[in-house]
């Protein structure tokens, strides 16, 4: 028959293949299942900030110096949409914002609890980075002047702050 393809006979099956078919499977699973638990912004599952930018552009409300008597800058960012705060922690063990709420018109609460892994090999660092942290605004704020009452627990005390959070 003109233009018909001659049949080729049938391979035995190979079974080295099919060890190899199986591992790459296995493998795609196992990455699939890391890619799953991969953790939120801060690098833990708790964290409810929307973002943790590792770099501040130049011209960012938020890339002014931290100032010297509490450490802690907060602005307004995208109008009064999202607010960001920044403040020194570990680089490799940052804080983590569990939790956002209007406690009124004026006041927005923000706590932070330790970094936690259950990873031996994950050591923190004695260094002292600046960290921007980003947050939808929670319901309930009003126009006006609005103040964040940060709660953190850095390693060597923290305790509550209450920050203006400025344009």
């Amino acid at each position: 028959m003109e233009g018909a393809r001659a049949s080729r006979p049938a391979r035995a099956a190979d079974p080295q293949n099919h060890r190899w078919s199986a591992a790459a499977i296995g493998f795609t699973l196992l990455c699939a299942a890391l890619a799953a638990c991969t953790p939120q912004a801060s690098g833990d599952p708790r964290s409810v900030a929307l973002d943790m930018p590792d770099d501040i552009p130049e011209g960012s409300p938020l890339a002014d110096d931290l100032p010297a008597e509490d450490g802690i800058i907060a602005r307004w960012v995208d109008g009064r949409n999202r607010f960001g705060i920044v403040f020194a922690t570990s680089s490799s063990c940052p804080q983590v914002p569990i939790a956002v709420e209007s406690l009124d018109e004026v006041t927005i609460s923000v706590t932070f609890v330790p970094f936690e892994t259950d990873d031996p090999m994950h050591g923190c660092t004695a260094d002292s980075a600046r960290t921007a942290y980003l947050f939808g605004t929670p319901e309930g704020i009003g126009p006006g002047d609005v103040t964040a009452v940060i709660t953190h627990d850095p390693p060597g005390g923290g305790g509550t702050m209450r920050v203006a959070i400025e344009p």
